[in-house]
Formats: structure tokens, sequence, C-alpha cells
């Protein structure tokens, strides 16, 4: 896998710069109980059930959360991020076993079918889950929760060394156009389902970038600054 250390570290940099605009501030967290915390003190108020306490034991070696604050101290955007080694399952089988363990239906149990899409089943190793994208209604504009989606995937790739980073996003979301969070495979339906998840819609979309392609996405994010020099 390629990756230029100076490319990612400059990178991050400029999105830094970006979500730092305004006098704001830009935290980083690899505590998963502070970064609750200061979540429930926000508008968003709480974790969905892929990241929060009650379900997940998270270790700093395995997360990661982004929150901006205005100078005021007033939390106005965040993401997450969370390591998983699938020791070469599939997602469709690590997320089977997974969300039986952490999601409800209305009929007690939820259940993946055995037959899932193509991207769930290859097999996988160390993979990223990118969750919990908020940005307060007063803040909500394209250009802030772009910054903070890359930054979550690069750091991803910078911090981890991942094979693979992904998210499941609301039909809703998917119509606004994965690409331009810097996501590079984007599929309309994410997962086959026997018995529906409350907490997962159904027609949530699925998207991914691999470690390769994080690396091109440094240098994109460079390049539309103008920055970028040719190294090789």
């Amino acid at each position: 896998m390629y990756k230029n250390p100076i490319e990612h570290s400059e990178a991050v940099f400029r999105l830094a710069s970006q979500l730092k605009h305004d006098n704001n501030q830009l935290i980083f967290h690899n505590n998963q109980i502070e970064f609750s915390e200061v979540i429930e003190k926000s508008g968003k108020s709480k974790l969905g059930v892929n990241l929060n306490l009650a379900l997940n034991t998270l270790s700093p070696a395995c997360f990661f959360g982004l929150t901006v604050h205005e100078s005021e101290g007033n939390c106005v955007a965040c993401v997450s991020a969370r390591k998983d080694n699938l020791g070469g399952q599939s997602l469709g089988e690590f997320l089977k076993k997974y969300f039986q363990r952490i999601c409800t239906s209305q009929s007690g149990m939820v259940e993946l079918a055995e037959v899932q899409p193509f991207h769930a089943r290859q097999p996988m190793h160390e993979v990223a889950y990118i969750g919990e994208l908020w940005v307060a209604p007063a803040h909500r504009n394209l250009k802030l929760a772009k910054a903070i989606v890359k930054m979550a995937i690069l750091l991803s790739l910078q911090i981890w060394a991942v094979d693979y980073i992904y998210a499941l996003l609301s039909a809703k979301h998917m119509r606004v156009g994965p690409s331009q969070y810097g996501w590079t495979r984007a599929y309309p339906r994410a997962l086959n389902w026997n018995t529906e998840s409350i907490e997962i819609p159904a027609d949530a979309g699925f998207v991914a970038i691999t470690g390769d392609e994080a690396s091109d996405l440094a240098r994109n994010i460079i390049d539309e600054q103008g920055l970028h020099t040719k190294t090789r």
C-alpha cells in the first residue's frame, strides 16, 4: 500500500485549518467516555448503537473521535472512528453477529440474510468504521461536513494503517453524493436483512474507500488547494 506520510500530514493540516476557521477549536479524542460526555452536552445528545458506551467498550487503541467547538466552547460538529480486525471474515459475517448483539427489531432479534451484496462478501482484515457524523443546524454546510469526514478517513489510515474504511449512510445522505466526502465506493443498499433493525434503516447505503485510495485522497486534498508538488 502506497502512503506518503508527508502528503498525509499536509492534507490533515489543510483540513484542520478549514475546521478551525472562524476561531473554532478542533479536538481529538481517543477516550470513548470523554467523547461520549462531550456529545451528551451537544445538540446531538447521544451516540448511535455502533459506538455508544452501553453496547461497545472501545479502548484508545481502536477508537477516536473528532469534535469542533465554537470559541464559546459549544460543540458544533463531530465524527468518530472504530477499528476492527475481521481476521479474514467478510463484513457480512462480522456484522451479522455484531448487529444481533447491539440491535433490536419489532419482533426481537435482528437477522441479516445469508446472501449479502458483493461488497459485504469479501474477506477483510484491518478495517475502520466511520460514524456519528453530526453538524449543528446553524453550522450545516457541505464544507464543514466534508472536511471532518475526510479527516476521519485520513486519520484512520495514518493511525491504524487499515486496509479498508467504510460507513453506512441514510438514503438521504447517499443522494447528497458520497464522493464529496472522500468516499470512492458507494452502493445504494448496504445489507440484506431477514429481520430488519429498528436502529439501522433497511434502505441504508454503504460507502467505502481502500487504504490505497485514501492515499490518493490526501493528494487530491492538496491538489484542490494548489499546494501539491509532485514527489514521484
